[in-house]
């Protein structure tokens, strides 16, 4: 039986600017920075990462376009993939 453990990482050359931002965005949020640094590296990989989940996937893609607005229809698609072809 494989046991979980957590694994320790040094995080190097943060610019001033960046350190900055992630202690207030941490005190703002009532957290210590490694845990706020933790959490935006965990966000950001659930937002990057595809779902092999079709329905998750889905709603990813509906969560998107109400926050952006932006919707793709087959005729945007049909004219991407035409563009430039003589």
């Amino acid at each position: 039986m494989e046991v979980d453990h957590m694994s320790a990482m040094t995080i190097k050359s943060v610019s001033p600017r960046l350190h900055r931002s992630l202690k207030r965005r941490a005190a703002r949020n009532h957290r210590s920075l490694n845990s706020e640094i933790l959490l935006c590296l965990e966000e950001h990989l659930r937002e990057t990462e595809p779902s092999n989940d079709p329905k998750e996937f889905l709603a990813g893609v509906r969560s998107f376009r109400e926050k952006t607005g932006v919707f793709v229809t087959d005729k945007d698609l049909d004219q991407a993939i035409n563009e430039g072809r003589p």
